[in-house]
């Protein structure tokens, strides 16, 4: 239901129905983030279900609007600024992205790749009717890639710093969104596939903070700093070439200041992840714990696939 309700909300040739499929999307998650060895699922469940709640209302409530006043100019420009921000507060864009932290903590890894990845895909396809560039965009922008850079160095929980981190890259596919469907496309499956990867090694070693890297194996630190550039967008690695397409077309319709914005604060990104690597590889702790570990073929693969997509960029380039 999860997965067919986001084919509806995308499919739909009209309104009422994208709601609908958002609503059978709110309501199909919901028994997937119960878990009754936690207690804190419950706690996320509801504060997720109001949320959604609260941004459903507010696009019903704006369709009405949009279909009583569609000739009134002043109408129509409030209406796309309510849809955009309901949109936004759905996928946890910032600045309405209060609440994203703190549902992810009391999530399971499996909820938190579906809320990082999947649960995006209805809200940017229907912000790609109602997004305009105009300031209001570019302040939505800045402010995504300004908090997920910032508040990241304060970040010693690994859940909240995928979810900031995840804020950053909102602001990347926002600004791609506008120019390119098809170069938003490819940075959003580029996107699914690191997190995949990231998300089913912290899953498998069960790590959820920082200071657990102290104390892994040799080659599973390098495995991680591997999925971590990745993410960062460090070349060679296949990261990099959704945010380098992405910064030639920005250039290629003048917009320097939003591309030195963005790289400013991916370097401040990268100084935190960086720190977070290194000490491991430096310190000289027991690395017995975690060597013996068995690494299945999914875990060699993908991976190495990570290191070696570099050879995959002219095919990667002849399909944009």
């Amino acid at each position: 239901m999860l997965i067919i309700s986001t084919l509806i909300t995308i499919s739909s040739n009209s309104w009422m129905g994208m709601w609908m499929g958002l609503e059978i999307n709110l309501l199909s998650i919901i028994p997937l983030m119960n878990n009754i060895k936690n207690n804190y699922t419950a706690e996320s469940s509801i504060k997720y279900f109001i949320i959604q709640i609260i941004s459903s209302l507010i696009i019903l409530m704006n369709l009405i609007f949009l279909m009583k006043f569609n000739n009134f100019y002043i109408f129509n420009k409030m209406t796309n600024m309510i849809m955009n921000s309901a949109l936004m507060m759905k996928m946890g864009s910032a600045p309405f992205h209060f609440w994203f932290p703190e549902i992810i903590e009391g999530l399971n890894w499996m909820n938190c790749f579906i809320l990082l990845t999947w649960q995006k895909i209805s809200p940017f396809i229907l912000l790609n009717y109602f997004l305009k560039n105009n300031i209001f965009t570019f302040i939505i922008i800045t402010l995504n890639i300004l908090i997920g850079g910032l508040i990241g160095l304060n970040q010693i929980k690994l859940k909240k710093l995928l979810t900031f981190s995840s804020i950053s890259h909102i602001g990347w596919m926002l600004s791609i969104l506008m120019l390119s469907e098809s170069l938003w496309l490819f940075y959003l499956m580029i996107y699914f596939i690191i997190m995949i990867n990231m998300i089913y090694l912290l899953n498998k070693l069960q790590i959820f903070f920082m200071n657990h890297y102290f104390f892994m194996s040799y080659l599973m630190i390098f495995f991680f700093n591997l999925n971590f550039f990745n993410l960062i967008g460090i070349p060679p690695f296949i990261g990099f070439f959704s945010k380098w397409f992405t910064i030639q077309m920005l250039i290629s319709y003048k917009w320097m200041f939003l591309v030195y914005f963005m790289m400013l604060f991916t370097l401040i990104s990268f100084f935190y992840y960086f720190r977070m690597l290194i000490l491991p590889m430096n310190l000289n702790l027991n690395k017995n714990f975690l060597m013996n570990m068995k690494i299945n073929f999914f875990m060699f693969f993908m991976n190495f696939f990570n290191l070696f997509t570099f050879i995959f960029l002219p095919m990667i380039s002849s399909l944009i």
